[in-house]
């Protein structure tokens, strides 16, 4: 038994606890005392009737918001694991080791997240507007009873009083530790774009210079095997070795050596103006 009282000059039990929501079963047991107690029964009959299905829709509603507070306890959980995932760079930590591809496929996959997480969020607020709404309505109808019978209602005003503003309370307690998610959520988007157009920046400009240092390399080898094969039209005999060089090999040798140095002329000029940008 969760509590007993009187109405109407009547004894009247009441059976259910919220504290068992998910078994939850709403009882009363009403004895009639007398016939006055009768006739004010069929007096509000109708807003008793009225009074009950508010009850009910309201326990519902926060019966309803305890399944919600469940997923999102699961997807703040989820989240806090991504966030613990992504990648904290510093000054003085390369972003090479960080796996672009995995942070874009997070890029995909937390807006879904978010936009999940945030519907969550607004269910249990309708649902908190739910129990609101009833609540008004069963108070409503408490003030309609007493018009009418003129008796003491208290048993009966217990729920509006107590349970419904604990179950708003409640409700609102899970808004405010919940909605912290939202701004968790928004803030690892932020990090992880961030990262990501640090790390394909760097990528940018890796491939920039390979590209420039190529450039020079076959550039020049170009130059040097066109000014060399003009020179050389006649096979070459070193002393030890018993077939000679044929122009072809030495101008292809010659071409491979410069693209060589000036491959390396290249690099190591892009790298030292890199240097000198940084110390500015």
């Amino acid at each position: 038994m969760n509590r007993q009282g009187e109405l109407f000059g009547s004894p009247i039990f009441e059976y259910g606890l919220f504290s068992q929501l998910s078994n939850y079963q709403h009882v009363l047991i009403w004895l009639f005392a007398d016939e006055q107690a009768d006739d004010k029964f069929n007096q509000c009959y109708r807003e008793l009737v009225d009074l009950f299905f508010f009850r009910a829709k309201a326990v519902k509603a926060y019966k309803d918001s305890r399944q919600i507070y469940k997923q999102l306890d699961l997807s703040y959980r989820d989240i806090e694991t991504i966030i613990e995932k992504i990648p904290k760079l510093d000054n003085t930590q390369s972003t090479k080791t960080v796996n672009l591809t995995y942070l874009k496929d997070l890029l995909k996959a937390l807006p879904q997240s978010s936009l999940t997480y945030t519907r969550l969020l607004r269910n249990i607020e309708e649902y908190q507007n739910t129990i609101a709404i009833n609540a008004s309505n069963y108070a409503e109808r408490l003030q309609q009873i007493h018009d009418i019978t003129g008796e003491n209602i208290k048993f009966l005003e217990i729920f509006s009083q107590r349970n419904c503003l604990f179950f708003q309370q409640q409700i609102s307690a899970d808004l405010g530790y919940f909605r912290h998610g939202s701004e968790l959520l928004s803030k690892a988007i932020d990090s992880i774009r961030g990262i990501v157009e640090i790390e394909q920046a760097e990528r940018d400009r890796s491939l920039e210079r390979t590209i420039q240092v190529l450039g020079a390399a076959f550039g020049g080898g170009a130059i040097v095997s066109g000014v060399v094969s003009q020179y050389i039209d006649k096979p070459f005999a070193p002393t030890n070795f018993k077939y000679p060089v044929s122009p072809l090999v030495l101008s292809l040798l010659w071409s491979f050596l410069a693209t060589a140095f000036f491959g390396l002329m290249a690099y190591f000029l892009i790298k030292f103006r890199r240097r000198g940008t940084k110390g500015k």
